[in-house]
């Protein structure tokens, strides 16, 4: 048995396919959730922004958040965020071995909230389309695997065959080298 097949590519692709799928989609429910809050709680300055906590974002949600705002998506680019000014100046030697978390605060500057935002975020993804998206990539991947070995197969029948001229054509010979009974002759 080969390790590496191509039903083994063809099912590794479809599984990254649909670890991407996964990843996307929460990616942007919780960028949508955080933006849609940071609206709601009218921080559009420096002054006014939010940290993530003061937005209802904690545990493994607020560390998905944070990270996904750092991204590079559309509703990550609209918001923009500051960092804490307690002790901004003072660097400490151990500030550059350990750097120590600051907490960031999150605003939506009003040029960015405008109409390109808005459609944004009214375009969430749903877990049905996910779960159809997903159905259907194994679905390929199932076609995509047995088509691969079908043509495996013909191939691999097509050119191992053993041929010897006859009187009447030219007849198919089995491993043996003799003319199997069901060949017919060729005109």
């Amino acid at each position: 048995m080969e390790i590496f097949s191509i039903e083994t590519m063809v099912y590794t692709i479809a599984f990254a396919v649909v670890l991407a799928m996964v990843y996307y989609f929460f990616m942007q429910r919780i960028t949508s959730e955080a933006a849609e809050k940071l609206i709601l709680s009218k921080a559009d300055s420096k002054e006014s922004a939010k940290t993530l906590e003061e937005i209802g974002f904690g545990g493994i949600k607020k560390k998905l958040a944070k990270r996904f705002l750092s991204g590079g998506n559309m509703i990550a680019k609209a918001v923009e965020s500051v960092g804490a000014e307690n002790d901004a100046g003072k660097k400490e030697s151990d500030d550059l071995l350990f750097k120590k978390e600051t907490e960031l605060k999150y605003y939506i500057p009003e040029e960015n909230n405008g109409d390109m935002l808005k459609k944004h975020l009214s375009d969430k993804p749903s877990a049905l389309k996910l779960i159809l998206a997903a159905l259907i990539v194994a679905a390929s991947a199932f076609v995509f695997s047995n088509a691969a070995r079908f043509l495996e197969n013909y191939a691999k029948n097509v050119f191992s065959r053993k041929v010897i001229p006859t009187p009447t054509g030219i007849a198919e010979q089995n491993e043996t080298g003799i003319p199997s009974e069901d060949a017919e002759p060729a005109d």
